[in-house]
């Protein structure tokens, strides 16, 4: 009966380590980001989101998906700037958002129909005329 027990209790360890290293593995220090964006219509696919660490300056870019969701996902904690942008609808820019450890925050978008902008640079440099000179000798 003594080797049942062994093995029972071995077991239970067994089982114990298990459960402890995966509850271990799941915690992190990162946080998330995710939302929807629409127009007055309906949701919006292809527009794209820029998120930029406020103090580090670092960015990332996600696109949204054919049901207009997108996610951020294992952002470091911090205040961040997102921008959503997609051509024919208004750019909007949040600044100050607060990503915390474990914390998945919601940020949805509701776009507004914009102008197309369009700019042309030309660069002229103005150059003197030239002048042609013809010589001729003529002998008599």
């Amino acid at each position: 009966m003594p080797l049942s027990r062994r093995r029972v209790r071995s077991a239970l360890i067994a089982l114990l380590i298990l459960v402890c290293a995966g509850s271990l593995h799941a915690q992190t220090y990162q946080g998330g980001l995710r939302g929807l964006v629409k127009d007055a219509a309906g949701v919006i696919p292809s527009a794209e989101l820029t998120l930029v660490n406020e103090e580090t300056n670092a960015a990332r870019t996600v696109v949204t998906n054919e049901v207009g969701e997108y996610a951020f996902t294992s952002v470091l904690p911090g205040l961040y700037t997102v921008r959503v942008s997609l051509p024919g609808f208004r750019t909007e820019e949040r600044k100050a958002l607060r990503i915390a450890t474990q914390q998945v925050v919601v940020q949805d978008f509701t776009l507004e129909i914009g102008g197309l902008t369009e700019q042309l640079t030309v660069n002229c440099s103005v150059m003197p005329p030239i002048s042609s000179v013809k010589s001729c000798t003529t002998t008599c």
